[in-house]
């Protein structure tokens, strides 16, 4: 009875320390996997900003002006009076600079690229 006791009580006390190692296990894994997404992230959103400037600079200065202008919450009016513009002409160059954005956007991440333009597009116009 006594051997029969104790092992019951061993082989409890082996699972439930195989128990706490499974679930330490898990949580350690989900968190790596968090980690690694929290990362990926990052250097997503670096790239992005890297691409974003080289755009920019590949920009015509009042194109580039005009971008400035609209990401500070300017209105077309304000724009175009700001700069000596027609509002058509601020029109025209947001219009060419989504595309010309776009373009590089649907290049570099083509996974992302519905997502992000959308968020472009609302951004600056």
């Amino acid at each position: 009875a006594y051997l029969r006791s104790a092992l019951q009580y061993r082989l409890i006390a082996h699972f439930r320390k195989l128990d706490v190692e499974d679930r330490a296990f898990t949580y350690l894994y989900d968190r790596m996997v968090e980690v690694e997404a929290s990362i990926k992230d990052k250097l997503a959103v670096q790239d992005l900003g890297r691409m974003l400037d080289k755009e920019f600079e590949q920009m015509p200065d009042t194109m580039r002006e005009i971008f400035k202008l609209r990401s500070r919450d300017y209105s077309v009016n304000e724009i175009a009076e700001n700069l000596n513009l027609a509002e058509k002409t601020v029109r025209n160059n947001i219009t060419r600079g989504l595309q010309q954005l776009r373009t590089a956007l649907s290049k570099d991440f083509p996974e992302e690229y519905s997502t992000l333009f959308f968020a472009l597009y609302i951004l600056l116009t």
